[in-house]
């Protein structure tokens, strides 16, 4: 299938980004949603739908990009908790995702490795996202 739109979708417990790329590569938007007020998880995932709708529609032709799981905590730097939460977090969004529209899973290096090619490389300890 040929995708008109590919979109990347960066998930986590707070904050959930997303870019809108064209067939080309060129940037159509960008946002993101913010969940840091949000404590009910059943109204972040509403939030996360509504964001979903409105960026993407019905829209067959999109391939959806989103970061695989848990893939790259360091031991002993994130509590079980929050792993948990994430995980969570990412497989429903991962399932709103997939239901209108195909989603590809990318392992975080493959990401930062793409990213740092595109000077997007964000440092070790930075606190951007």
């Amino acid at each position: 299938m040929e995708y008109e739109r590919f979109i990347g979708w960066d998930i986590s417990s707070n904050l959930v980004g997303v870019c809108v790329l064209d067939r080309s590569g060129t940037v159509k938007s960008f946002d993101f949603l913010d969940l840091r007020k949000i404590e009910s998880e059943y109204e972040r995932m509403n939030k996360f739908e509504d964001l979903v709708y409105n960026i993407i529609g019905n829209d067959p032709q999109t391939l959806n990009i989103v970061e695989d799981r848990l893939a790259g905590f360091s031991r002993g730097f994130t509590n079980a908790q929050t792993l948990m939460k994430l995980g969570a977090i990412n497989f429903a969004c991962s399932w709103v995702l997939s239901r209108d529209g195909v989603v590809r899973k990318l392992h975080p290096s493959t990401v930062k490795a793409m990213m740092k090619r595109e000077g997007l490389f964000i440092p070790k300890g930075s606190d951007k996202k």
